[in-house]
């Protein structure tokens, strides 16, 4: 149990065990109690459980819930929120009839829709997914290991944005200041400070922390695939020189379709970091306010794409390296990945003509 929100997993249950008074919380995701301590999973689709969903994606999400809220352990039901039968599936696993209780029933339908519709479950993400609805925050937690993690390569980036901006001789104490905004609500002096400095209203700069967070957030999730997608795409090229002796080269085209999904999702991340790393080192060397502002204010506007491009990344390297280990030697061989890769070129692919850096599109400079 990952107790909060991670890229492919978003635990319920688990919250609820980091925080017992979540259970009274006036303001809860889902309006039955049961769902509000499920499992959701971003699944891969194999073959036989096609039949099972109504999609045209490869990427479902699985809903699991406990037979008992108590102990995970003694077993569960699920389904897929694509299934075509899924409200007639919560009426019989949750006891509830939806006409007598139809209104939460439907509500619950709709947020089981919404999380559906997301690339990932990224605490960031799923709080830009709900921006009409006053949910506890805690909903949006990230996973307990994440958080340490996530953490210290905030602390890092802040000490290593201070050096550069303002040379190594500049006081230690500046990015520790920079590090308490945004994880210590009760840095009152610090956060006004960064505030005024912004020359932002306090509502605007509530965003713009949120936004700041979310950026770095996904900055370190890059870091965190790096390796994976490196070792994925050695395997590709080991397997195109297989493919070339091969009758017909069945994979010559989705390697080339994955390469360039790749590609276009990695120059579009890169793109976007350093855009990032020029404007906050003019804010933080020449105290220039109006580029950061601005790329604080809009960036929560940019997690659903962002969001995609690092599921659909992570998504790629955990997939691929769940079936490397399943084999004996740990490689794929080139007749399994014949099934294998036909998918994943599906589930990565970007459009045709979406070459432009997000970013730039949407005038965050």
């Amino acid at each position: 149990m990952r107790g909060g929100a991670s890229p492919r997993v978003l635990d319920l249950y688990g919250l609820h065990k980091r925080f017992p008074d979540l259970a009274q919380t006036p303001n809860p995701l889902f309006r039955h109690r049961g769902l509000n301590r499920c499992f959701l999973i971003k699944h891969n689709l194999r073959r036989n459980e096609r039949s099972l969903v109504r999609s045209g994606r490869n990427i479902v999400t699985k809903l699991v819930l406990p037979i008992d809220p108590r102990d995970p352990g003694a077993g569960a039901f699920w389904t897929f929120i694509e299934a075509p039968n899924l409200e007639a599936w919560l009426e019989e696993a949750l006891g509830r009839d939806r006409n007598l209780y139809e209104e939460e029933f439907s509500e619950d339908v709709r947020t089981l829709s919404r999380l559906k519709s997301a690339p990932a479950f990224d605490p960031f993400l799923l709080e830009a997914l709900f921006p009409e609805r006053e949910l506890d925050p805690r909903y949006f937690t990230m996973a307990k290991a994440d958080e340490a993690e996530f953490k210290m390569f905030a602390a890092r980036h802040m000490a290593d944005i201070s050096a550069k901006a303002l040379g190594e001789t500049s006081t230690r104490k500046r990015p520790e200041r920079l590090a308490a905004v945004l994880f210590n609500a009760k840095s009152h002096a610090q956060r006004e400070d960064l505030r005024n400095a912004l020359r932002m209203d306090p509502e605007d700069f509530t965003v713009g922390v949120f936004g700041w967070k979310g950026l770095l957030y996904y900055f370190w999730r890059m870091n965190v695939i790096t390796e994976g997608l490196a070792g994925f795409l050695r395997d590709l090229a080991r397997l195109e020189k297989e493919d070339a002796s091969a009758p017909f080269r069945p994979l010559a085209a989705p390697i080339s379709r994955i390469r360039r999904s790749v590609r276009l999702r990695w120059e579009d991340l890169k793109a976007g970091r350093e855009n990032y790393y020029r404007v906050v080192s003019a804010f933080l060397d020449d105290g220039d306010p109006i580029a950061m502002r601005m790329l604080l204010l809009k960036a929560p506007n940019l997690f659903s794409r962002i969001g995609d491009d690092v599921g659909s990344l992570t998504h790629l390297t955990t997939y691929w390296n769940y079936w490397r280990r399943q084999r004996g030697e740990g490689i794929i061989r080139h007749e399994m990945a014949t099934t294998l890769l036909p998918d994943l070129a599906g589930d990565i692919a970007r459009d045709l003509d979406d070459d432009m850096p997000l970013y730039l599109k949407r005038g965050v400079a």
